[in-house]
């Protein structure tokens, strides 16, 4: 999977956009797939420590997705844990890449009380504001 952004220590997300702490400063809405493409949309907390210039929604979009699972009994809002990737066939829930590298893998987005969303795609952005696109 390529990024067109990079993760850092597996909680937050920096592109031109700026920088923004997925762990600390944003709960997960939404996820979602339509057609080729998936959604998982984010929206800030609240907090001393958000910086309020940060957008209030973010989104990441899935370009040519080929996977798209939700954990069982998932409901939103929900807090991410971190960001990790996994081989296509590995199923293992103990262990986890920390970037994509060359070779195909899915983004396994883990969330409070070990619920997950994980996408394989051929791409990921991400985007500032709602999508409905």
């Amino acid at each position: 999977m390529k990024l067109a952004y990079t993760i850092d220590q597996t909680i937050a997300i920096e592109n031109e956009a700026g920088y923004f702490d997925l762990h600390n400063c944003y709960d997960v809405v939404s996820a979602r797939q339509e057609g080729s493409r998936c959604y998982v949309e984010f929206d800030k907390t609240s907090g001393s420590w958000v910086k309020p210039e940060d957008p209030a929604h973010l989104t990441l979009v899935f370009e040519q997705a080929t996977y798209f699972h939700l954990s069982e009994g998932l409901e939103f809002p929900a807090g991410l844990e971190f960001i990790g990737f996994k081989e296509p066939e590995d199923h293992d829930p103990e262990w986890f890449m920390e970037e994509p590298g060359n070779e195909p893998a899915h983004m396994v987005l883990m969330l409070d009380d070990d619920a997950f969303i994980r996408i394989g795609a051929a791409l990921c952005r991400c985007l500032t504001g709602p999508t409905r696109d």
